[in-house]
């Protein structure tokens, strides 16, 4: 299964089983849930809906972390119940390919004033610095540049956490 963090267009898939259980059967699904939303997270049969399947639907989440182009997931099928047969099988794993639509890269937007011009002894200038994908760990970015000895820049470094990373 092929999903893709942009459009966040939901896939599904069908489960149920080959033969009557002698108890109810059921089967807790698995998976990680930073990247993925399933729903439902759990599936029942009993002797009435045994053959009848069950969609299981699966969207991605956009977490707003660059993890590179493309991530592989898992989702895992845990099959409960005190029917002898079906409490020993195993059910199969789902893959999942998410395709990423974060870029880590930093945001520069201009705030109204000079258009980046400035004179000595005229008005400030300023612009906004944050990020365009939540990092995993702080980032720092340094502010530099030719001139700067005439200028007056401040703060001349800003730090980026996970909690504040697209907050100008």
């Amino acid at each position: 299964m092929q999903l893709n963090e942009t459009g966040q267009a939901s896939a599904n898939y069908s489960v149920w089983l080959n033969s009557l259980p002698t108890s109810p059967v059921n089967v807790p699904i698995h998976f990680e849930d930073s990247e993925l939303r399933v729903e439902p997270s759990s599936l029942a049969f009993d002797s009435s809906s045994w053959s009848v399947r069950q969609h299981v639907i699966v969207t991605p989440k956009n977490d707003w972390v660059d993890t590179g182009s493309i991530s592989e997931t898992v989702i895992t099928h845990e099959v409960r119940s005190d029917d002898k047969f079906y409490e020993r099988i195993f059910a199969r794993n789902v893959s999942v390919t998410l395709i990423d639509d974060d870029l880590a890269r930093v945001r520069v937007v201009h705030g109204s004033g000079n258009e980046g011009n400035v004179t000595e002894g005229g008005e400030d200038d300023h612009y906004d610095i944050s990020l365009k994908s939540r990092p995993t760990e702080n980032v720092v970015v340094s502010v530099y540049g030719p001139g700067l000895g005439q200028l007056y820049v401040s703060p001349s470094t800003l730090t980026f956490t996970p909690a504040n990373w697209n907050t100008p």
